[in-house]
């Protein structure tokens, strides 16, 4: 693993973290409402509004792909440019 000396070598580690981490919260949340039912998908059921939540959550920009192509480039020594730099 590279040595990390800065605060700005841990955003990639941490970007990927955050991505992994809505994932799986994701399929939890699918699990655990295909588990609840189908009462679950009332509108005033807790497991839906944690499922709309989880998912809604798993939509932004912060927990997209690119973390984890921010974090191949920093193992891999690469540029340390926004993900997808001078790859067009």
């Amino acid at each position: 693993m590279p040595e990390v000396s800065s605060s700005r070598c841990w955003q990639p580690i941490c970007g990927a973290a955050s991505v992994l981490t809505t994932d799986v919260a994701v399929d939890v949340a699918i699990q655990a409402l295909r588990y609840g039912g189908g009462s679950a998908l009332f509108l005033d059921n807790m497991l839906q509004r944690c499922w709309r939540d989880v998912l809604a959550a798993g939509q932004h920009f912060g927990v997209s792909d690119v973390a984890y192509e921010a974090h191949g480039r920093f193992k891999l020594g690469m540029s340390e440019n926004a993900p997808g730099a001078g790859t067009r």
